[in-house]
């Protein structure tokens, strides 16, 4: 059995991810360091009511603010490269 790339398999996105940007776009999900110096945190819960990140550095979940299409986002400063986290999905935790 060969192994594929999870990268190159297509993702049944919902049609709210396609636009406005068109059926070749996909939403980028987990840590995305910013030109700023900030983190954008970013996932997809569509059974979550409340999402936090957790830093374990840091010792408190930032709650995450929800975006559409059962996304949820939030932005941190001085995040390093590296740094461990994960998500408090309606206060339980998954780690990333």
């Amino acid at each position: 059995m060969t192994r594929r790339d999870p990268a190159d398999m297509p993702m049944p996105w919902p049609p709210a991810f396609q636009a406005p940007l068109g059926p070749g776009w996909h939403p980028t999900f987990g840590a995305q360091p910013l030109a700023d110096g900030s983190v954008r945190f970013r996932v997809w819960a569509p059974r979550a009511r409340t999402v936090a990140v957790q830093l374990p550095d840091r010792g408190t979940a930032v709650p995450m603010t929800p975006r559409g299409a059962d996304c949820f986002e939030a932005g941190l400063p001085g995040v390093p490269a590296g740094t461990a986290y994960g998500y408090r999905l309606d206060a339980g935790i998954s780690n990333e």
